[in-house]
């Protein structure tokens, strides 16, 4: 991909610990190893990009042998939290890295690609395509799904080529024009280890929403907890989530929901779960697409900073040279919280 990129190749030089070569060029190279019959560690938790915590869970144990730099080295690291924050950049600049190599050897049919930055990179996808036949998009979700760390998407929406997907009410209208009971296509595969309303970690199930024959228009939905597509489609939010806006609602919403267990059909109306998942319930006697129904064990709450550091940041303000001061966004999010931890 380096080699890609930069349209040359990528000397390498060996590491100073072991016989293997990285890049020359590398900012910093951490060298060590694992032994896989250690025991595992405790990690975290710690805030992570999806804008919840990562609960503490075991890992393997890396053993540092050496650290290297280059001259002039830059450490990159980035702020995590609500989306968008600067990892939302590399959601942009994979829809037009990997955009060719999907049409070109691919998915012929597909013309664009959009991971809107309240997905989170991996919970929803947007593409258009010229579609010829019935299920095709049925064909493309299959491949997309199985295309490298495109495997790690949930809901991935399909509309007609030339649709501008970029634009938030077109494609809220579009929702609206579709048929729930024909144009929702469940699957089930690999998500993100970082999806935590999955009831097994880094597998659930995932939906395609097929608007490529939708007759939708393009009109705002209503300004309350509860969005109603004309019938269509309704998503459900815990009472908390009144007041955001749709940008939150969404990322909200793509993070709570396992579409498997949590999309159910009431006449003709799609009925969207997205609210927080604390209880485990039996599944016996419901409808369901998942084998894995049941909500996961632990759940998060949103990445929140606590009142007394929102205070310090207040008071110090005008020493970090940051012009004038900004609200906290830890305090618009503080309602969402389920207890005074990082799990619920």
């Amino acid at each position: 991909m380096a080699g890609f990129l930069r349209q040359r190749p990528v000397r390498l030089v060996r590491c100073v610990t072991n016989d293997l070569w990285v890049p020359d060029d590398c900012d910093f190279v951490i060298e060590g190893w694992v032994d896989v019959n250690e025991p595992l560690r405790t990690e975290g938790p710690f805030g992570d990009h999806t804008g919840f915590y990562s609960l503490d869970d075991l890992y393997p144990v890396f053993h540092v042998e050496a650290i290297t730099h280059r001259r002039g080295a830059v450490y990159p690291a980035t702020v995590v939290g609500v989306p968008p924050q600067e990892d939302a950049w590399f959601a942009a600049a994979t829809e037009k890295i990997f955009l060719p190599p999907i049409r070109y050897a691919l998915q012929p049919e597909v013309r664009d690609l959009y991971m809107p930055s309240a997905g989170c990179a991996h919970n929803l996808a947007i593409v258009t395509m010229e579609s010829s036949y019935a299920g095709q998009s049925e064909k493309v979700a299959s491949a997309l799904w199985g295309a490298g760390q495109m495997m790690f998407n949930k809901v991935l929406i399909a509309a007609p080529a030339g649709f501008p997907i970029r634009d938030t009410e077109a494609v809220l209208g579009l929702l609206r024009g579709i048929d729930p009971a024909r144009d929702l296509v469940f699957g089930h595969g690999i998500l993100d280890v970082l999806d935590h309303a999955t009831a097994t970690p880094g597998i659930g199930g995932k939906l395609l929403i097929d608007a490529t024959q939708s007759a939708g228009s393009w009109t705002k939905a209503p300004e309350d907890g509860t969005v109603k597509t004309d019938g269509n489609i309704e998503f459900v939010f815990d009472e908390a989530a009144d007041g955001l806006t749709d940008y939150e609602r969404l990322w909200l919403g793509l993070a709570n929901i396992d579409p498997g267990r949590d999309v159910s059909f009431d006449g003709g109306v799609a009925v969207v779960d997205c609210r927080a998942k604390t209880a485990r319930k039996t599944a016996h006697g419901e409808k369901t697409n998942s084998p894995w129904p049941l909500p996961p064990r632990r759940w998060p709450n949103v990445v929140v900073m606590d009142e007394a550091t929102v205070a310090l940041v207040d008071r110090r303000w005008a020493e970090y040279g940051l012009g004038d001061p900004l609200p906290s966004p830890s305090d618009r999010y503080r309602k969402l919280l389920l207890s005074d931890g990082a799990e619920a």
